[in-house]
């Protein structure tokens, strides 16, 4: 399946697509949470329309499910393009749609550090009774079922519900924009400070870096964004919520005081990462003073302000600023 994207648009649109062990295209069906998807497509490639609706998920994550009719995986260890007696399989249980997801990992089953229990559905969450028998089943049948497999091998010509899943982000075009390097007062806004030139003394205009983190203000914190999950990084101030803003979005830079270095025009990347590190960003910033060999201080601007400014794909611009002094 395609890469997935942060939006906040009405529509979405992906184009998995998937084959049978000799490479021939088949037809999926798609299925999600707290949204509509409609589905077309022709041999080999099924386009569906995601149109984000409500209610939304309150971590502004959804998983979509795609499955089809077809046979369990098995290492061909003498490479005749049949399963044999003896050779390895994955035995499937019934396929369903993990809500708890926040990764593609997770919507796959697996555990990582953002949560886990993801082999196993909870009540409630939508899934596919391949055995027609009126339970979910975690377990698989305990024999290979495909119908390509050798005389004797002793499987199950049956078929059964290949799937996979991914995560979609329905971030939204509200910003929250946060200085991490020092713990939030409110009300309070914190000032930057670059170095001070002083007439008399030696000038060392050292390069000041501030970190900030800019995503979306969804209340969520991922279990690798809490404070408790860095005991020993003393830079780790406070818990970090938040997805990151819908792909596309620009983020500008400006200073009525000092000189930044480097990009001061980002763009946010088609991701789903739930991570913080997706969305941190450090600024770069000197002293526009200068001093002459005589160390006589020049320096006409002393105070100004470090403008942040997002546009999101919507339209939606928000600018927030922080002191800067020199």
């Amino acid at each position: 399946m395609h890469a997935q994207q942060t939006t906040d648009a009405p529509a979405d649109a992906r184009a998995p697509r998937t084959t049978d062990e000799t490479g021939l295209p088949f037809l999926f069906l798609a299925l999600t949470d707290g949204t509509v998807i409609t589905q077309k497509g022709t041999p080999g490639e099924c386009t569906a329309r995601f149109c984000a609706g409500n209610p939304r998920p309150a971590d502004g994550r959804v998983t979509v499910l795609a499955y089809a009719l077809g046979e369990e995986n098995f290492v061909d260890a003498n490479g005749n393009n049949r399963y044999d007696k003896g050779e390895t399989f994955t035995d499937l249980g019934d396929p369903f749609r993990n809500d708890r997801a926040v990764t593609d990992l997770n919507a796959n089953g697996g555990d990582d550090a953002f949560t886990s229990g993801n082999a196993v559905r909870v009540s409630g969450e939508a899934y596919i009774d391949t055995n027609g028998n009126d339970n979910w089943d975690q377990n698989g049948s305990g024999v290979y079922n495909g119908v390509l497999q050798s005389p004797g091998a002793g499987g199950s010509a049956n078929t059964v519900h290949v799937r996979q899943a991914l995560v979609m982000v329905l971030s939204n075009s509200t910003p929250a924009i946060t200085y991490l390097d020092q713990t939030p007062v409110a009300g309070v806004t914190p000032t930057l400070a670059l170095p001070q030139c002083v007439t008399g003394s030696g000038f060392v205009n050292n390069t000041r870096t501030f970190r900030f983190a800019i995503r979306d203000n969804n209340p969520t914190v991922f279990a690798p964004n809490l404070r408790s999950a860095h005991p020993n990084d003393a830079t780790w101030l406070f818990d970090r919520p938040g997805n990151p803003l819908p792909a596309g979005t620009r983020i500008a830079f400006s200073s009525s005081n000092g000189v930044l270095l480097g990009n001061t025009v980002l763009t946010v990347q088609n991701t789903s990462a739930a991570d913080a590190s997706a969305w941190t960003y450090a600024v770069q910033m000197i002293s526009d003073a200068v001093q002459d060999v005589a160390f006589n201080c020049s320096n006409p601007v002393s105070s100004g302000a470090l403008t942040i400014t997002v546009t999101t794909p919507s339209g939606a611009v928000t600018q927030t600023s922080f002191p800067v002094t020199d």
